[in-house]
């Protein structure tokens, strides 16, 4: 268990280096401009999503899963597991209707100036 951690936590860091790295070549191309703008707000709206929804389900799903795996066995844990992707799967299928009925104010809520045009 300890290795898996410092291997999770190695990764992360790596991915936040690559990140910084991604950042600071998308200033020193475009600096701040709408194009940059409209680039990061579509970065953004993804990984809030997925960042929400991926804490949630990592701090849920991974205990009970545990749970149900050493009370009830393999096959009462894959079970569960197709019942939380099946769940997953409606409410993202949902969630990606609205956000496309309502991309304006989605857009607007994470980045308040929206540009005229790009």
């Amino acid at each position: 268990m300890k290795k898996t951690v410092f291997v999770l936590m190695i990764l992360t860091i790596v991915a936040k280096v690559i990140g910084l790295a991604r950042e600071l070549t998308l200033s020193y191309f475009f600096g701040a401009t709408n194009i940059s703008d409209a680039y990061l707000i579509s970065q953004t709206i993804p990984a809030v999503l997925f960042g929400f929804i991926g804490a949630g389900l990592s701090t849920c799903y991974i205990p009970i899963y545990s749970d149900v795996l050493r009370k009830k066995g393999y096959k009462s844990g894959i079970d569960f597991t197709n019942n939380v992707t099946n769940v997953f799967i409606i409410i993202s299928t949902i969630l990606v209707f609205i956000v496309l009925l309502f991309t304006e104010p989605v857009v607007g809520s994470l980045h308040p100036v929206l540009p005229e045009r790009l």
